[in-house]
């Protein structure tokens, strides 16, 4: 298990001030809130989890990120990543947040260009305009269909088995003719030979060799 580090607020106002974020005041909240204009109308803020000069107590000590935007002077949330926990590597954890905010960002709504939120209804997720209700236009969110896992049966598995056992045993068959062809092809012209009756045309002794001793009829 990962083991908490301490965050002073110097380390964090370092790591963020060079990035163009500025400490802001939000009546009722404790923490420590870092906020910069990544749009002409969206913030994206950073709750520290830094209280005073320090980190809070293990436990409500995650570092947020979270995208907002002001509708009637009211500020709305409007997109969001994964926490960033207190541990050894939290700045690299948390610039992979700052530097994807715009995946947390939903498009521009089609009748006001206002920025969209992340909603879902019955009939499944979508973007609603950050207005509503003075102004009510959705986009639907295509999900990707997930196919379910292909699972064989038993039966089709053992099939499966089977039917491999017998290619091999049907590969190994073919090779055990081969091979007694070919001895029955040396013998038969080596009989010839010592007869003096060999020819020297080996298709018909080919023939007898693959039929063996079956009747013409089975040939």
């Amino acid at each position: 298990m990962a083991t908490a580090v301490e965050i002073s607020r110097q380390d964090m106002n370092t790591f963020l001030a060079a990035q163009g974020f500025q400490e802001i005041n939000i009546p009722g909240t404790k923490e420590r809130v870092y906020s910069k204009f990544v749009t002409k109308t969206v913030c994206l803020r950073v709750y520290t989890s830094i209280v005073g000069e320090s980190s809070r107590d293990t436990g409500e000590d995650a570092i947020r990120t979270v995208l907002v935007t002001k509708v009637n002077d009211v500020v709305k949330i409007i997109g969001g990543d994964k926490r960033v926990h207190r541990v050894e590597g939290w700045r690299n954890n948390l610039q992979n947040r700052l530097d994807r905010w715009q995946e947390q960002l939903g498009p521009a709504c089609p009748k006001c260009q206002s920025p969209t939120i992340r909603r879902r209804s019955r009939k499944g997720p979508f973007w609603g305009c950050c207005q509503y209700p003075n102004c009510n236009s959705v986009q639907p969110i295509s999900e990707p269909t997930r196919q379910p896992p292909v699972v064989q049966s038993r039966q089709s598995q053992a099939d499966e088995a089977w039917r491999d056992r017998m290619r091999e045993k049907a590969a190994f068959a073919t090779l055990e003719r081969k091979q007694e062809a070919k001895a029955y092809f040396d013998e038969m012209r080596a009989e010839l030979e010592a007869n003096g009756i060999y020819d020297g045309d080996d298709e018909p002794l080919q023939k007898l060799a693959l039929v063996g001793d079956r009747p013409p009829s089975e040939w």
